[in-house]
């Protein structure tokens, strides 16, 4: 199945806003084609990008002995 930016935000249960985040500056999203000004993705794509996803806020720091 293809997606376009809007359509790939609804299934990533993101705004097209963030969709654009991820493609501009994290760019840790790209697109499987460009089809003039349009950008779709792949269904593949998205699921590997969800994998690679991780949740919002910085990860908790380790003290020294594994501590937290």
């Amino acid at each position: 199945m293809l997606y376009s930016t809007a359509t790939a935000a609804e299934r990533l249960s993101l705004s097209v806003a963030t969709i654009k985040y991820h493609l501009y500056v994290a760019k840790d999203l790209k697109p499987d084609y460009v089809l003039g000004a349009r950008l779709i993705f792949t269904e593949e794509t998205l699921v590997a990008f969800l994998a690679r996803k991780r949740g919002p806020g910085r990860p908790k720091s380790v003290k020294k002995g594994g501590e937290k």
